[in-house]
């Protein structure tokens, strides 16, 4: 597309943090001391490197069930029978083949089905009193506002979320939250919105936590002791998260086969199989299931590589001035912008629609991350005159028949996003106050790529954007930065592109439509890499990064942006 169409800290807890201040590993608060080996001989120590780091809950001779997002290691060790983590009784290495993680899990934008199933090598022997399974509660055994529960973990703590001290195994009594209210503070606290189905929120005692750094995948237990929820998120001074085990008994009786045929029968292609997942954040990659995804109409996998090919030069592509980058375009490396046929395959992908009181209405594309979470680019929507309509479920703006009208209030723009710079930042999120409802033809995201990836030259990546009205994808190459920031340098008024926060994909050496803009582009392995922001005519595209600060923005743009205008009064008053 041409200019003129465009007018917490995260940090990571060694292995086991939940994203952004999301925290994702906790730890017993203070509990009492469970001293009979029968009391818990049902837990399960997880080792990496000889530290301790989640917990997991044995349900039979061979099952292990914990958080999926604690599997983000390609290696552990499991202690058994044991009632402190320095005393190591009996012991298995497990490598990913012996981990299935539950095929929905996703970490963002918040984190879902956070379920994972170890398979043993070697079968417990239960005639052992050091060793014991739990029972599950029933499928439809839904805890009530108040009932009495017990968490149990190996950890406690002076500090309510910080400061660890690994230490005997202990519980602590507190009371199931009342989920409506729950559900409503995560939704005023960070966008994200939590399953009555699958998630079940649990109280504080008097403002202090039941758990803390140290036992993510710990069980959460009923009075009757039935294994009823495994430690998994939550914000400090918030009501606790655990994933409700009722909703995941065919999963946890069968994980390899309720993977397979989960695959089997998912025609998206983002379906993944996350049984061989390796740490997104910096530490690995997902391991997807490509035969699980099949294009239409075209024969070619958007995301296949084998499918590139010379681009066609497009009418709708806006004209400028012709100056050819160093080496920053690569046009035998850009296939044609292929019509999509199905939105069911590509139902995360968003028909924006904007217009002024004088001009419109003009097309955009955006990215469905959660039921009220909208991501596109900040340029076209920064203005405050500016109306939004979102539309979903469609493939073409002739057919919009499931839209929602935006207001100013729901558009949380990047606080550094300037239009007159080289558009750097050029993000935006809507929260939307009422969710839509997902469906065959409406759904989000499922994963993007960590805080801290790279890309690089020749990298393949797929792009997706409504043009001439109709929604189509473009496989595509990462572009060679230096020469692309140098060509824009001198077209772009002496503007410098930002290296970590945009990147340059070529585009064949013409330019996009305007209705690109705000589309995602994906990793070959399918992962949520950015945001299509702007180009010339016979330069790469200039691309929004997610990572960085960009990926602290999309996680929480209220939070992001209430500490970005901190910052900026700490240094105003820095400088009186």
């Amino acid at each position: 597309m041409n200019l003129i169409c465009v007018l917490f800290v995260v940090f990571f807890l060694t292995e086991h943090l939940e994203f952004h201040g999301n925290v994702g590993v906790q730890a017993i608060l203070d509990g009492t001391y469970v001293n009979s080996i029968e009391g818990g001989n049902f837990l399960v120590g997880f080792f990496f490197e000889g530290e301790h780091g989640c917990v997991g809950t044995i349900v039979d001779k061979d099952r292990v069930v914990t958080a999926a997002h604690c599997m983000q290691r390609y290696g552990y060790t499991l202690s058994f029978g044991s009632l402190d983590t320095s005393d190591y009784y009996y012991t298995e290495y497990i490598t990913q083949s012996d981990i299935v993680v539950h095929p929905e899990y996703i970490r963002y934008p918040h984190v879902t089905n956070d379920i994972a199933v170890v398979l043993l090598k070697s079968p417990l022997d239960f005639s052992n009193k050091r060793f014991g399974k739990i029972q599950m509660v029933a499928k439809n055994d839904v805890p009530k506002t108040g009932d009495v529960v017990s968490v149990y973990g190996f950890s406690r703590s002076e500090h309510p979320w910080r400061i660890k001290q690994i230490d005997k195994l202990q519980y602590r009594n507190s009371t199931i939250y009342d989920f409506s209210k729950c559900q409503t503070e995560y939704e005023q606290r960070d966008g994200g919105w939590l399953d009555k189905n699958t998630i079940i929120c649990v109280s504080l005692r008097n403002g202090v936590h039941n758990r803390n750094e140290g036992d993510s995948g710990a069980p959460l237990l009923t009075q009757d002791r039935k294994f009823l929820g495994i430690v998994s998120s939550g914000w400090p001074e918030m009501p606790e998260i655990y994933t409700y085990v009722g909703a995941y008994l065919d999963f946890i009786a069968d994980p390899r086969g309720f993977s397979s045929r989960y695959h089997g029968s998912r025609s998206n292609p983002h379906s993944f199989n996350m049984g061989s997942y390796g740490y997104p954040f910096g530490m690995g990659s997902h391991s997807f299931n490509e035969g699980a995804y099949q294009m239409e109409p075209s024969s070619s996998d958007p995301f296949e590589s084998s499918s590139l090919h010379s681009i066609e030069p497009s009418s709708s592509s806006p004209s400028a001035e012709s100056t050819q980058p160093s080496s920053s375009s690569d046009s035998t490396k850009t296939s044609a912008p292929v019509l999509l046929d199905k939105i069911d395959q590509h139902k995360y992908i968003a028909l924006m629609l904007y217009e002024t009181d004088t001009d419109g209405p003009y097309i955009n594309t955006a990215t469905i991350f959660s039921p009220n979470k909208i991501v596109t680019s900040a340029q076209n929507i920064a203005d405050k005159s500016v109306s939004v309509t979102l539309s979903f479920g469609t493939l073409d703006a002739s057919n919009t028949n499931y839209t929602v009208n935006v207001s100013r209030s729901e558009i949380f723009i990047h606080p550094e996003y300037d239009a007159d710079s080289s558009h750097a930042n050029d993000l935006a999120v809507i929260l939307l106050k009422k969710p839509i409802k997902f469906g065959r033809k409406v759904g989000k995201i499922d994963g993007m790529v960590d805080k801290k990836f790279i890309t690089g030259p020749d990298d393949e990546v797929t792009m997706f954007g409504f043009s001439e009205s109709r929604l189509r994808y473009i496989n595509t190459t990462v572009a060679e930065f230096v020469a692309c920031r140098y060509a824009y340098w001198e077209r772009n008024n002496y503007r410098v592109l930002e290296e970590g926060k945009q990147f340059c994909v070529n585009t064949g050496g013409t330019g996009l439509s305007c209705g690109y803009t705000g589309g995602p582009i994906f990793t070959k392995d399918k992962r949520f890499l950015g945001i299509i922001s702007y180009d010339y005519t016979d330069l790469p595209e200039i691309c929004t990064s997610v990572t960085g600060s960009n990926w602290e923005f999309i996680t929480n743009p209220r939070t992001f942006i209430a500490n970005h205008k901190k910052e900026l009064l700490k240094a105003k008053n820095k400088k009186k």
